[in-house]
């Protein structure tokens, strides 16, 4: 079920959020999914392929990506984009997989309580065909603060098809341009309506 967002703004403010503007309800929905997954931290994007970009861009990551070959075009696309090659493997998998040998993991159909892997960049994605049933989206589940800041920081300078941010492993700085359609800001911010299920269903 879709309500307008005006009608889901007395929802948050009945359970003690403060709403001045939309990024206030995008940082209420974090909060409370990283709650859910068991994580510090989450930061939400487009969708999942592009949080894996973004995580593979933070490691800094160079070389060849393991993954099944049963798995979505994207994701192989996504692989080549950050400058690695890609291997498949004939693996079976269910809901989660991990790309090697990273701790970048790909669960756009999981969705479960305490899902959260420490120590690793965790991916998921929304959709109305997917677990959890919103238009279209994704969220990056970390535990790592640092990360969680050069995300955020793509996800602010969306709007200019840009992302900057120091990498993972200490190399040094990075500029992404995002000109090949990649963006990374949450699409409940361009919207107006979202699933009130959700906000009800992971308080916190």
């Amino acid at each position: 079920m879709f309500e307008p967002i005006s009608s889901v703004i007395p929802l948050l403010e009945d359970q003690g959020y403060k709403i001045n503007d939309p990024w206030d309800i995008v940082d209420i929905f974090e909060k409370k999914l990283a709650k859910f997954a068991g994580s510090k931290y989450a930061v939400s994007v487009d969708n999942c392929t592009d949080g894996m970009f973004l995580c593979l861009k933070y490691l800094n990551f160079n070389g060849e990506i393991t993954i099944p070959s049963n798995t979505w075009l994207s994701v192989p696309g996504m692989i080549m984009h950050t400058g690695c090659t890609v291997k498949f493997e004939n693996v079976e998998w269910s809901g989660i997989y991990q790309l090697k040998p990273t701790t970048v993991y790909d669960g756009a159909t999981r969705f479960t309580k305490d899902m959260y892997i420490p120590g690793s960049y965790q991916c998921v994605s929304f959709h109305h065909r997917k677990i959890l049933k919103i238009g279209k989206g994704g969220m990056i589940f970390t535990d790592d603060k640092d990360a969680c800041k050069v995300f955020v920081n793509g996800q602010l300078l969306a709007s200019d098809k840009l992302v900057s941010g120091t990498a993972g492993d200490g190399s040094g700085d990075y500029t992404v341009s995002s000109n090949t359609e990649i963006t990374f800001a949450f699409p409940l911010l361009a919207g107006d309506v979202v699933t009130v299920e959700v906000l009800k269903e992971f308080t916190i």
